[in-house]
């Protein structure tokens, strides 16, 4: 029965919306909450309106409002917020100055709205701002016991519960008050009865010529006992001045604000419910287990996971660790305002040594062999130092097209090499201490700073300078078993002005089979003296991307027995941390 009424009152509401005296304000704290969550509609509203002043040319509209003498409303100096006539107290030689009310029945409470406005101090008269401290105005009311401050707006743009009767601090200039401000101020207490009246005043002034003010937009809404709010989404009646809401989607709530017989008002928030959002893909080892997360859900909301090996389904953070090695997972999550999946990669790490047998103090690496996480190529390397090694093997020599500036014919790689995500399957040595990772035919003596988008690019620098192949000695050779091998570059230069004896560059290029690791091996690296600046690193193609070894990049440097490894960067390779036992 109540629920058919309340629907009966809610097609006359519509039917009296557009005759309407009522207002009603719903106002949210935060429009956006997580899952389950709740929020509080504040409410507020008014019945009537004792007034909605907004004057005419003529004077105050509503009769019986009494303003001092010198009162202008044909001249917009300030233009107001709706920019339309307004009350401007200007050149009156009467102190206070006021624009006063006729009274009002305000039993129930209520709220005044009012626009307000000062002159800059300064101006010539009727535009002469006030400057004293006690030159403002001040909003009061009478029940018919004498005139009581409600709020008091001081020339500096401070606000206080009264007239300070001070003249200082003093104004000048423009303040927060010399532009339109609006207000809105509840009824207060000692203000509620049947017979009260409302007046801005300004209680000291120096003059007619001075100290002018303006006032616009002024109203007074009442509030009504025998109204009632309604929340018109469930048709509830709302006994106080709030509810709590928890939606389950975005979604909008009215409140309805009535007398039921012949007066209707509607305002309406919006709230957003956060999505449910499990966390981004990730990867977990395999025997350890994880937990799985998500968001847009309150701690308290319930949640249900989907997927093998889940602990704990009913969790908002369920540890998971199925069986079977290099699998991918999808693990869904349901709350009550949605679902959301998450992919979950369980990998295995295997230990791979670079040599099986090696003999003692001799340098090896070992590997983390990481499976089942995609090894999607990223064009970027890291550089680290390793410790000093040459490999040996059966040397072929490099012919040079000339000894200074010159090229090596075309090397052939006997294995797959990837560098900078392009398969390598060609190179060339130039006798300036680089290796060309293509055919292409270049060679130039001045280094650059890399990354540089000059030529040459796509290319490892053991030590990039204007150098000269001398002896006739560089080579180039094979050395180790599938899929470990290793095609290694001898450079047997020295710089151009130099001797071999003085300004030697021997060194190594390593590429190396499967890892695409290169080794950087500098056996005797001399600057030059007359011109000491070199480049050692690597380069793409375009030039625009590069690595150099640290404190080697177009600067003065010398190494002997200094090696670096630049080895480039996958998802198994730079998102995983390994610890090794024992640590050295």
């Amino acid at each position: 029965m109540r629920r058919i009424f309340l629907a009966f009152l809610l097609l006359f509401a519509y039917n009296n919306l557009i005759h309407a005296q009522c207002s009603v304000t719903p106002t949210l704290s935060t429009s956006l909450i997580e899952c389950e969550d709740s929020v509080a509609i504040n409410i507020t509203g008014y019945a009537s309106s004792a007034v909605s002043e907004n004057f005419t040319p003529a004077g105050p509209s509503d009769p019986g409002w009494s303003g001092t003498g010198g009162a202008i409303y044909t001249n917009p100096y300030i233009p107001s917020p709706t920019n339309d006539t307004y009350f401007w107290m200007g050149t009156s030689p009467i102190v206070p100055t006021a624009l006063t009310t006729v009274p009002f029945n305000v039993s129930f409470g209520g709220l005044i709205c009012f626009d307000f406005v000062y002159s800059v101090q300064g101006g010539a008269a009727p535009t002469e701002g006030p400057d004293e401290y006690d030159e403002g105005i001040s909003l009061q009311f009478n029940t018919g016991s004498g005139w009581t401050t409600i709020v008091y707006y001081a020339p500096n743009g401070n606000v206080l519960p009264a007239n300070p009767l001070v003249n200082v601090p003093g104004a000048s200039g423009a303040t927060p008050f010399t532009t339109w401000n609006s207000v809105c101020l509840p009824i207060p207490p000692g203000a509620i009865g049947p017979n009260t009246s409302f007046r801005w005043v300004q209680e000291f002034n120096s003059g007619g010529c001075c100290d002018h003010w303006g006032l616009d937009n002024i109203s007074i809404q009442l509030a009504d006992p025998s109204y009632t709010f309604y929340l018109q989404n469930d048709l509830s009646i709302i006994d106080t001045n709030f509810v709590y809401v928890s939606p389950t989607q975005d979604s909008t709530f009215t409140v309805m604000y009535t007398n039921g017989i012949n007066d209707t008002c509607f305002g309406s928030v919006d709230v957003q419910v956060e999505p449910t959002v499990a966390v981004a893909d990730f990867f977990i080892c395999q025997g350890t287990g994880d937990t799985l997360s998500l968001t847009g859900v309150a701690p308290w909301a319930s949640v249900t996971w989907t997927g093998p090996g889940i602990v704990n389904p009913t969790s908002q953070t369920p540890l998971v660790n199925p069986v079977g090695p290099n699998q991918s997972h999808t693990y869904t999550v349901t709350s009550a305002c949605g679902t959301d999946d998450v992919t979950v990669t369980f990998y295995s790490v295997d230990a791979v040594a670079e040599k099986d047998t090696i003999c003692p103090n001799e340098f090896n690496q070992v590997f983390a062999n990481v499976t089942g996480i995609s090894t999607a190529c990223q064009e970027s390397y890291t550089v680290f130092e390793i410790p000093y090694y040459k490999e040996v093997g059966t040397s072929i020599p490099l012919t040079f097209s000339q000894a200074d500036n010159g090229t090596s014919q075309i090397l052939s790689l006997p294995f797959p090499f990837n560098y900078y995500c392009s398969p390598v399957t060609e190179v060339r040595v130039s006798t300036n201490g680089y290796l060309l990772m293509s055919s292409a035919n270049f060679s130039l003596a001045n280094n650059l700073t890399i990354p540089a988008n000059l030529l040459p690019n796509n290319m490892v620098a053991l030590m990039w300078d204007d150098l000269i192949d001398s002896q006739n000695s560089s080579s180039y050779f094979v050395t180790g078993t599938a899929p470990n091998r290793k095609f290694v570059v001898n450079f047997r230069l020295n710089h151009v002005g130099g001797t071999f004896l003085t300004e030697a560059v021997v060194g190594q290029i390593i590429l190396n089979e499967t890892t695409n690791f290169i080794d950087v091996i500098c056996e005797n690296c001399q600057n030059d003296v007359s011109d000491p600046t070199a480049t050692q690193g690597i380069e793409n193609s375009t030039g625009f991307v590069g690595t150099p070894t640290p404190g080697r990049n177009n600067t003065n440097w010398s190494a002997q027995n200094s090696a670096y490894r630049y080895m480039p960067n996958t998802p198994s390779a730079s998102s995983q941390t390994i610890s090794w036992t024992p640590t050295t």
